[in-house]
């Protein structure tokens, strides 16, 4: 099942600059089971094989990042989030890029609120700008029920061709480099109760039916189950 190659360097780069991002928050390594740390599944047929990885500090719950890639070792979606700790402001960072067929199937950005006060004074108008730049450049997608009540006002869900796939590298480049300043500026705040907010996240990704018929058709159903609620999205 190989991808062509400028999918695949998108998604690369993609990567990597998530895989700085714990560097940056001064994040320390998590050990996780080995059925979450490596899955092995089928996409029609091929093999195919997820990596997940997380690291966690004092003010942040998790961050969490999951590759996926064919037996050519080329890379097939990059998901990416980071829970802070309920008293920290700082937003929910939500990343998801899939490709499939030669196309950015999905190109999916957010900086959900924990904090209402902290989100609209500091992080509304990068998540604006990435929206109004996904509207312009993009192919725009229909946003999930499930994201309604939980999500930013401003959450990307969209698409992107081969001649976008420039710009959908940009967006998730400008989002990762502007969460460590979040971050910084969130650690200089009043502590604040974001229980619920990130409870709601959480709940909402749990109702995301086509994620889970994704992974149910690639990993089982068995593992899907333990993989969402017992791993990515504890209650």
């Amino acid at each position: 099942m190989p991808t062509n190659k400028s999918l695949h360097h998108t998604l690369s780069t993609i990567a990597v600059a998530a895989r700085k991002l714990p560097v940056q928050l001064a994040m320390e390594p998590v050990d996780i089971p080995r059925r979450f740390a490596q899955a092995e599944g089928q996409i029609q047929g091929q093999l195919v094989q997820m990596h997940s990885q997380r690291w966690q500090n004092d003010f942040v719950d998790h961050l969490t990042l999951a590759l996926l890639y064919n037996a050519s070792d080329e890379l097939l979606s990059v998901t990416l989030s980071v829970i802070p700790k309920a008293q920290i402001p700082l937003p929910i960072l939500g990343l998801d890029y899939v490709g499939f067929r030669g196309i950015l199937s999905l190109v999916a950005l957010d900086l959900c609120p924990v904090d209402r006060d902290f989100w609209h004074h500091h992080a509304a108008h990068h998540q604006q700008a990435l929206q109004k730049s996904a509207r312009t450049h993009l192919i725009q997608r229909k946003i999930p029920d499930f994201t309604h009540g939980s999500f930013s006002p401003n959450a990307v869900f969209a698409a992107a061709r081969s001649e976008q796939f420039d710009l959908a590298q940009s967006l998730a480049e400008s989002l990762l480099s502007t969460y460590p300043q979040l971050y910084r500026e969130a650690l200089g705040e009043v502590p604040t109760d974001g229980t619920a907010s990130i409870q709601n996240w959480k709940q909402a990704m749990r109702q995301n039916k086509k994620e889970h018929s994704a992974l149910s058709q690639i990993f089982g159903e068995a593992f899907t189950q333990d993989y969402l609620y017992n791993f990515l999205f504890t209650l």
